[in-house]
């Protein structure tokens, strides 16, 4: 039912809605705009009209009161939508004017076997620079390696640059990809990386970053400080795989997050012998490491790091929680509206949409555990679900953000909404959280169970399509085919600009036979 008088307005326009809420409180610098944008394209291209997303983008990205980095953000997310376009020529100059590094030469693949390839030292490290040059201890045993060029043109993915998509063997790996920077004057920059796994980055012959993770790479999980020489400055970076992602995303800025003036990024510069920095980093072939003070004060170091969209929430949940420390607000019940402890879930998001760590490393379940325990409230849940490794616990996180949805929404106990537009919102989430319930429930075969949580989902949301989309599919499995494929088409005219549906509609048509 699409009804926008009435306050449905359909699943993906009231997300756009409610990211336009985040930037209408989130104003000038402030960090938590990004939540805006983080994920936007996956979540609504092909859902809306491309021109709106556009316009949300663009005002952010050409908004020059906002954060150099939330800016940034939304110019990746412009980058996107030309990409998701097929403009590739287009979404390569914006993701360039971005400072994202697109040309490269890689090297590679060296072992990593039980991950001892972070500190095991390879040629392109022993090794000063050359042309040409290759490498006779690749993984393969006689079979020698050399730099390759890679222009990403044709192969943007969102500027990430993919071992896995031209080196083989891609398991229990570890490659080297190195680029050149040349700018006006000596200048101070920060190195903005994602990683799939463990890494090393390098510039010019200076260590200036590592990191062990092995995780879904995404761009903004790591930022280095850095201090670029006039002219040309090389940059070498190592990237370990075991099963998962191998590659790496890299943008260049300047000390504030904003794109570098009058910088040159180029892979395989056309100049003269000797113009270019090409020492190896690490001739004597040591296994080099950051060394780091464990009993370094903790501020001190965060006033050091360079400024990142991560130094950024984590440095404002660390006040919140000081502030409420001092306040001794934490004697009081939390208020389940979500204004306490609105730091601390903002960084539980921020660590859902950039995935810092590793499997292994239980940060991100911890922070939301806190944060849940700081502000009880149904956006609170849903993220600690979200960050849960156990899945039972994840089950009655979501269990009790239901709960606690339910109450607001019934106007019972703190924290009620304060109004009929946050309301439609809560509703919306405690929605997308029955939705996730169900699927639980069905896969521990109590499908009742699972029926029931999805019309209790469609009576608060009733102009959600994926739940309609879930209805149906319960259709389908009752051998009620034909209902299902005219539900469908139904959809397709009240959706008509979504791929999901459209999708949906196209494998509805296979499973009647009409293709």
């Amino acid at each position: 039912m699409l009804d926008a008088e009435a306050g449905h307005p359909g699943r993906w326009r009231r997300e756009l809605e409610r990211r336009q809420a985040i930037l209408d409180e989130a104003k000038g610098k402030d960090h938590r705009a990004a939540l805006a944008l983080l994920g936007l394209v996956p979540a609504l291209g092909g859902e809306l009209p491309r021109d709106e997303l556009v316009a949300f983008v663009e005002g952010v990205r050409d908004d020059r009161k906002r954060h150099p980095l939330v800016r940034a953000v939304a110019a990746d997310g412009r980058a996107q939508l030309h990409e998701d376009a097929g403009e590739l020529e287009q979404a390569w100059k914006a993701y360039a004017d971005n400072g994202r590094i697109l040309s490269w030469q890689v090297a590679g693949p060296f072992d990593n076997g039980n991950r001892g390839g972070h500190g095991q030292a390879y040629g392109p490290e022993r090794e000063a620079y050359e042309v040409g040059q290759s490498f006779a201890d690749g993984k393969r045993v006689g079979e020698p390696v050399a730099w390759q060029a890679y222009e990403a043109e044709n192969t943007l993915a969102g500027g990430y640059l993919s071992f896995d998509e031209f080196l083989r063997p891609n398991e229990y790996v570890t490659a080297y990809a190195t680029t050149w920077i040349r700018v006006p004057k000596k200048t101070r920059a920060v190195l903005h990386m994602g990683t799939g796994g463990a890494h090393k980055v390098w510039v010019n012959e200076a260590l200036v970053g590592e990191g062990r993770a092995y995780r879904r790479p995404t761009p903004w999980q790591e930022a280095y400080a850095v201090e670029l020489d006039a002219g040309w400055n090389r940059v070498l970076v190592k990237v370990g795989c075991e099963l998962g992602s191998w590659g790496l995303f890299a943008r260049v800025s300047d000390a504030k997050g904003a794109p570098l003036e009058g910088a040159q990024i180029v892979g395989s510069p056309a100049v003269a012998k000797g113009a270019l920095p090409v020492a190896a980093v690490n001739p004597k072939g040591l296994d080099v490491s950051i060394e780091e003070d464990p009993d370094a004060d903790a501020e001190r170091l965060r006033k050091q790091a360079p400024e990142s969209l991560l130094e950024l929430f984590e440095a404002a949940a660390e006040k919140e929680a000081k502030r409420t420390y001092a306040n001794k607000e934490r004697l009081a019940l939390p208020s389940g509206d979500g204004r306490q402890g609105a730091d601390a879930v903002a960084l539980t998001e921020l660590y859902h949409w950039i995935a810092p760590f590793g499997a292994d490393d239980f940060t991100a379940r911890d922070a939301a555990r806190a944060a849940h325990a700081a502000s009880a409230s149904t956006r609170s849940a849903l993220f600690l679900a979200l960050a849960e490794d156990d899945p039972a616990r994840a089950r009655q996180a979501l269990e009790a953000g239901v709960a606690r949805g339910r109450e607001r929404l019934a106007g019972k106990g703190p924290g009620q909404p304060a109004s009929p537009e946050q309301a439609r919102h809560e509703a919306a989430l405690v929605a997308q959280m029955l939705i996730e319930l169900a699927y639980a429930n069905a896969n521990l075969g109590l499908n009742r169970r699972a029926e029931a949580l999805v019309e209790e989902a469609a009576q608060l949301a009733p102009d959600d399509a994926l739940i309609e989309l879930a209805r149906l599919d319960e259709l389908g499995q009752d051998g009620l085919a034909l209902a299902a494929l005219a539900w469908i088409e139904d959809l397709r005219g009240r959706y008509p600009h979504s791929a999901t549906v459209m999708r949906e509609h196209a494998n509805r048509l296979f499973a009647v036979g009409r293709v």
